[in-house]
Formats: C-alpha cells, sequence, structure tokens
C-alpha cells in the first residue's frame, strides 16, 4: 500500500497471541503511563498485577477502578508463580528484589520486558503506525492525531506518554488498522543489554519529525550520535518498506532543529515517501480572542482554544500529516462540527489548573526551548497582567553540569522570573545559582524558601507559570491552596 494517499482502514484482527487469563506482572506499575498501560493489558483479556514504592493519585485511582492489585514495596517473592510476562519499570535499578527474582527465577526471558516500548511493540501496533518523533511537541501532536482520528470514526490504538484531557487514557487498544505512538527518542532501559530508542520499537509506517535539538547527553554523548539516531529510525523505515513492498512517509518539519540535516541523509531513499513541511509558507497566525485564536493553512481557516503560537504550529503539523496521509480529508473534513477548537490538549502542557484570585498554570517546560515557548505563549495571552515564571531545571544535562544554552531574551518581559533548586542533585546550590546569573533571574537554593517567598508575596489579578517536569517540591499543590 501506498501512503502517499492511503485510505482510512477501520477494521484488524485482534492480536491471535494472546490468551485470556494470562498473567502479567508490572514491577514499577504505579508510573503515570505504566499504569494506563496495565488497564489497556488488562482489558486485552490479561489478569494484571504488579508492585510500587508508593501508591499515589492519580495512578492509584486508576489501578482500584480496575480492580488490578498492587503490592506496596518490593518485595522477593511478589512476582506470582504462573505469572507468563514481566515488565520491569523503566525507574527499577539492578538491586531491587524483584528484578532479582525476574532475572534468576523467570524461565523465559523473552518474556521480561524493559519498559513499555517492548510491551507496546508485541501487543498494541497495528498495520499502520503513526510515529510522532522529535525534542519537542510529541505529546501534543499524537494527542490531536489520536483524537483526530477518532472524531473521524477510526477509533485508533494509542499511546501518549502523558494525558490527554480529551481521551480517555493515555494508553488504548481497539480493532482499528490505525495505530498512534508518541515516538520518545530516551531508551527503553538502561538495565537492557539491547538499549535503543523507544522509537525503534513502534516500526513507523508514517513518522512526523518536529525537530532534533540536542538532548539526552546521558545517553548521546555527541549531537551528531543524536542526529544520527533519527537518521537511523528512518533507515529501519525504509528497509521494512521495501520487505514489504510498499512505501512509508515521513513528514519532516523543515524549520526545527537539524532536520535538514536529516532530510540531506534519507533523501535518497527509495522506499520512503518525504513531505517537508515549512509552516511560514503555509501558516498565518490570525486574531485572538478571550476563548480561541484564529490561525490559516493556506488560506483555509481553523480555530484553536490552545495557548501560543507554539501550539498552533504543532496543530498545523498534524493537519498536514492527516490531510496528506488519509484519502478524501479535505481541511472542510478536519475543521467538521468545530473539532480542532474543541481539542483541549494534554494535561501539564500550559493547562489552566486555577483561575480565581490569580491564574495558575502548569506546564512541562522542563527544558530551555520548551520552557521558552510556554512562556512566550503566556506573554501573549495575559499581555497587561503580571506574570511570575517559576522554572525547575529537571534534565539530566541540568542536574549534571547546569551548562546548557537558553534562548536569546528567555525571561524577557517577566514580573518575577524564577529558578528553583536543581531538581534531585547534591550540587543543587552552585548549579541553580549558576542557572540564574545567566538569566538574570531570582533563585532559591531550597523549597523551603521559595514557598514562603509565595507565602508574601502578593499574587492577586497575577499569572503564575510553573515550568517543570517535576513538581517543584509540592509548589503546584502549595499554590492550589493558598
Amino acid at each position: 500500500m501506498n501512503f502517499m494517499k492511503s485510505s482510512i482502514e477501520k477494521k484488524s484482527n485482534i492480536i491471535s497471541n494472546i490468551n485470556r487469563g494470562d498473567v502479567f506482572y508490572i514491577v514499577g506499575i504505579c508510573g503515570s503511563l505504566i499504569a494506563q498501560l496495565a488497564v489497556a493489558l488488562k482489558q486485552l483479556g490479561f489478569v494484571v498485577s504488579g508492585s510500587d514504592q508508593g501508591f499515589y493519585p492519580p495512578a492509584s485511582d486508576q489501578l482500584k477502578r480496575n480492580n488490578i492489585n498492587v503490592n506496596i514495596g518490593y518485595k522477593s517473592g511478589n512476582i506470582p508463580k504462573g505469572a507468563k510476562y514481566i515488565l520491569i519499570g523503566t525507574a527499577i535499578g539492578k538491586n531491587n528484589p524483584e528484578y532479582i527474582d525476574a532475572i534468576n527465577n523467570f524461565k523465559d526471558k523473552s518474556k521480561i520486558y524493559y519498559g513499555f516500548a517492548g510491551v507496546l511493540e508485541d501487543f498494541f501496533l497495528r498495520t499502520n503506525n503513526i510515529v510522532v518523533a522529535g525534542e519537542y511537541a510529541k505529546s501534543t501532536i499524537s494527542s490531536f492525531i489520536a483524537y483526530m482520528l477518532d472524531k473521524l470514526g477510526v477509533n485508533p490504538t494509542y499511546a501518549i506518554g502523558g494525558m490527554p484531557i480529551d481521551l480517555n487514557s493515555g494508553v488504548n487498544f481497539t480493532d482499528s488498522k490505525w495505530g498512534v505512538f508518541e515516538g520518545d527518542e530516551y531508551v527503553e532501559s538502561k538495565l537492557d543489554s539491547n538499549v535503543r530508542s523507544k522509537f525503534f520499537s513502534y516500526h513507523p509506517t508514517v513518522l512526523l519529525l518536529t525537530s532534533a535539538n540536542y538532548d539526552h547527553i546521558d545517553i548521546f554523548k555527541t549531537e551528531e550520535e543524536y542526529v544520527s539516531n533519527y537518521l537511523d529510525l528512518i533507515f529501519s523505515m525504509d528497509k521494512e518498506a521495501e520487505l514489504k513492498k510498499t512505501t512509508y512517509k515521513v513528514f519532516l518539519n523543515m524549520e526545527g532543529e537539524n532536520i535538514q540535516k536529516i532530510y540531506n541523509g534519507v533523501k535518497h531513499l527509495k522506499n520512503i515517501d518525504i513531505t517537508r513541511i515549512y509552516l511560514s509558507d503555509i501558516l498565518e497566525f490570525g486574531s485572538s480572542f478571550d476563548d480561541y485564536t484564529v490561525f490559516y493553512i493556506r488560506g483555509s481557516e481553523f480555530k484553536t482554544k490552545l495557548i501560543g503560537k507554539h501550539n498552533i504550529r504543532n496543530l498545523s503539523l498534524g493537519i498536514e500529516l492527516l490531510h496528506n496521509v488519509l484519502e478524501g480529508i479535505s481541511y472542510e473534513k478536519l475543521n467538521e462540527n468545530d473539532n480542532i477548537l474543541k481539542f483541549s490538549g494534554m494535561k501539564r502542557r500550559l493547562e489552566i489548573i486555577r483561575n480565581d484570585k490569580f491564574i495558575l498554570i502548569d506546564d512541562f517546560g522542563h527544558s530551555p526551548v520548551k520552557a521558552y515557548s510556554s512562556i512566550q505563549a503566556v506573554k501573549d495571552k495575559y499581555n497587561g497582567k503580571k506574570i511570575i515564571a517559576v522554572f525547575e531545571p529537571h534534565s539530566y544535562s541540568f542536574r549534571i553540569t547546569g551548562d546548557i544554552s537558553f534562548p536569546e531574551g528567555f525571561f524577557n518581559g517577566l514580573d518575577e522570573a524564577i529558578i528553583a533548586p536543581v531538581y534531585h542533585t547534591s550540587e543543587s546550590d552552585g548549579i541553580t545559582s549558576k542557572i540564574a546569573k545567566k538569566l538574570n533571574a531570582r533563585y532559591f537554593n531550597d523549597n523551603i524558601s521559595l514557598f514562603e517567598f509565595f507565602k508574601n508575596y502578593d499574587l492577586t489579578d497575577s499569572v503564575v507559570l510553573l515550568l517543570s517536569s517535576g513538581n517543584i517540591g509540592g509548589l503546584r499543590d502549595y499554590l492550589m491552596n493558598i
């Protein structure tokens, strides 16, 4: 099948190698995505149980609702004797007693999974797999594509590394021939000898690549190595397409970092149909109103309630993919019933979680590029209001060196710019002050001092933007209740 214009095929046979009642045990079951995967596995017919060190909402609520048993704490002997499959969560270390039990006592090592990507590869992949990869916007775009396919009646399988607001879960298995997967470039697990990025497990037939801005220096020692990893993904697609005597589809956001370099490396491939997207040529920003913003793609009008030009760019990439991949799907069809306007995005992606005395916005912007886009979006949306941004350096790169480049004018135009203590490092004091000095920002060496600052600060009619992949020591909950 040529994916240049493939029809919407809605049905596929449910995977035949699943025996209802097979026991699937998960070590580290309470992670956000893993808990959702556990529910999906139960819906497939597995008997699912697991363990974790802590048992907290929202994962605990999800597992309880679905009657999935969880052992609190990791102990030798927890793994059921009749378990057929074991999933070792990515946060599990080699000294974990249940990991040791699995390695020493589980006979079929091929049924031990190190992280969720291998489980998706064996049980969730469909005939047509759309994968969204790149340094940023993976969650938003993949959730948008899954949401739109659902509105188009396709009812896709999907797995997204977060919680889509408009979908029931971040993981869903259906009998559709279409699947949508967030293609994370980080490795599956350091415990597995076969270390590779998660996105290789999803075998994309359609790939959207947003950017290749150098990240994850603990895995990719050089920028060249990081970029080459994306090239290898597309090379693997070419080989699979050749074996199946078909053509796979790659969409490249040509204005993303290092994408031109990637295009130069794959443009010769015979089994890959490449669409280069230049958003500056096709996208026009329109007027903004209290509840939505207007934008145009090749003259066709769209509306979104998402905040920020970067989110409009994200939606535009998803719209272009859907318009080009699915037969008969015009811009007008995508716009039916205000479906794009109704799309709410992802939790923790510029999510407004309080709007009374002051506005509190929670965002996953833990890297400079992501945080900068979110700051610009909030400044545009709330022009004239007092804006306070709190940035928690949360990536490995920050925790090790603090020596990361920031976009020029990173904190410009804010009333208060704050660097929270660097997450999980004994060098927090020095790194926090180093970053704050670079950005001309206020900083705190501990969370107690940070909380005290907000306790004494008049937040009336202001906007507080939290930028972190963590919880800034509980600051989110504290500000929800003051």
